[in-house]
């Protein structure tokens, strides 16, 4: 029976169009979603596995996708190190936008 549930459920997840499915709904959002991930608690540049201690540290390539921000304590004390990940076309948009260009100084 449960598992007859859960494939019920994820066929309903699964369809995007019709009022029945949600899946329209997650395709949606989807398109403007922004994912904040890690924590700047985490000492990442203090980690030495023999190798000595790391010069840069980055997300896998399986956890990339656009609207991605990752935060990673810094290698300078108090400081964060941001990686943020934007399709071409986010990027594109955000060039075209005047008032982020003013915001960022560029």
């Amino acid at each position: 029976m449960v598992i007859r549930f859960v494939v019920l459920k994820e066929r309903d997840l699964l369809l995007l169009e019709g009022e029945k499915g949600l899946g329209h709904v997650a395709a949606a959002v989807n398109r403007v979603t922004l994912l904040l991930s890690s924590s700047p608690r985490y000492d990442v540049y203090g980690n030495d596995f023999g190798w000595g201690k790391p010069v840069a540290v980055r997300s896998g390539a399986g956890n990339k996708f656009d609207g991605k921000v990752t935060v990673f304590t810094g290698v300078e004390a108090g400081s964060m190190d941001v990686e943020i990940c934007l399709s071409p076309e986010t990027l594109e948009r955000l060039g075209g936008d005047q008032e982020f260009m003013a915001a960022v100084g560029v």
